[in-house]
C-alpha cells in the first residue's frame, strides 16, 4: 500500500491498517454516487430521447431488424 523510499522506516501494521480502513471507506462512498449517476444518465437519455442529437446515438431507431430487439 505504501511506496517508501529507500531508507524510509517502514509502515507498522497499525498504519497499514489506517490506510486500508481509509481506501475502503472512499470506495464505500464513492460506489453509490457513481452508480446514482449512471443509472440517472441512463434514465435521463430514455426520457429525453427526443431532445437529444442523432449523433448521440451508436444506431437509428429503426435498427430493431438488424439488432433483434
Amino acid at each position: 500500500i505504501f511506496l517508501k523510499a529507500e531508507g524510509a522506516p517502514e509502515a507498522t501494521p497499525e498504519e497499514i491498517q489506517q490506510e486500508a480502513e481509509k481506501w475502503v471507506q472512499r470506495c464505500q462512498y464513492s460506489a453509490p454516487a457513481a452508480a446514482s449517476l449512471w443509472i440517472g444518465w441512463i434514465i435521463a437519455s430514455q426520457l429525453l430521447r427526443d431532445q437529444l442529437p442523432a449523433g448521440w446515438f451508436m444506431a437509428s431507431f429503426d435498427d430493431s431488424s438488424v439488432t433483434g430487439w
